[in-house]
């Protein structure tokens, strides 16, 4: 199994959990903000561009990158189904052309957002926060939640800058009987930027039981931890609806394994946006 790191000047050491981060890496929050109206009880927002977070002020540093990180506690269609999406708000502008943004289908129940926005420093002052642009009402749930801003280390040699342009999406090599989702929801997808490696989308299998250590994809080389790497997300009864606890991991030979759902999910459609690793030992 891996050891937990974080990169300092490009290079993987293990974390020390008893100080937190090394001051002299840099690493860490650098500013913190939180949600509106951070209470268990549920605030509908409607189909319309709203912000849901507090603003961070920062003045980004050149030759440093940042990730911008929020996560909603729980989201709910109030009819149907329906996305939620999130953008970042710079200095009061939409601004998804510049930090792009995250999609969570939901087809009838409860789920979790989190997204992260990686940016590199340009030496100017910012008011960060996040809208949700969603295409129909939802309720969410704030309370237990964060949205921060994170130093993450020099974008300079020894460490891999950011590309000028975001690379392309591929199409993620799904196995045996894993398939993409119907036409209208995000396809299984990957790319890498800098060292690190995303999927997004969902991946369905048609099966009359709860499937167990099923491989869902394999990654192709140059794509791969190199290490065993876990993963944990969700995933719904296709046509069904209804939410379960999803365990994964991904091989250092690029297999993505499903070893299970908890509780046991026939016909499952597994979310894919929240795993992403590196492939620097």
């Amino acid at each position: 199994m891996g050891t937990l790191k974080a990169k300092v000047d490009g290079n993987w050491v293990p974390l020390e959990f008893s100080g937190g981060p090394n001051p002299q890496n840099a690493l860490g929050i650098v500013s913190l903000g939180s949600l509106l109206n951070a209470t268990g009880t549920g605030n509908s927002i409607p189909a319309a561009a709203t912000k849901i977070t507090t603003p961070i002020a920062f003045t980004t540093i050149i030759g440093r990158r940042y990730r911008l990180v929020v996560k909603v506690r729980a989201i709910v269609p109030n009819a149907g189904a329906g996305f939620f999406r999130t953008v970042v708000y710079d200095n009061n502008v939409d601004s998804y052309t510049t930090y792009g943004d995250h999609y969570t289908w939901i087809a009838s129940n409860y789920s979790t957002h989190r997204a992260e926005y990686v940016f590199n420093g340009d030496g100017v002052a910012h008011s960060f926060e996040i809208a949700a642009v969603n295409n129909v009402a939802f309720t969410i749930y704030t309370n237990f939640c964060f949205f921060c801003l994170e130093d993450i280390g020099p974008n300079a040699s020894p460490a891999l800058p950011l590309p000028p342009t975001p690379q392309a999406w591929t199409a993620l090599p799904l196995q045996g009987s894993w398939r993409a989702e119907v036409a209208g929801i995000q396809a299984p997808q990957y790319r890498m930027i800098g060292d690190v490696v995303t999927l997004r989308g969902t991946a369905e299998l048609i099966t009359a039981t709860s499937p167990a250590n099923s491989n869902l994809a394999v990654m192709p080389a140059g794509f791969r931890p190199s290490v065993m790497t876990r993963f944990s997300s969700g995933a719904h009864r296709s046509n069904v609806g209804g939410m379960t606890h999803v365990r994964m991991h991904l091989q250092p030979d690029g297999i993505l394994v499903v070893n299970e759902l908890i509780p046991a999910m026939a016909d499952p459609v597994v979310y894919l946006n929240d795993i992403s690793f590196s492939v620097t030992p």
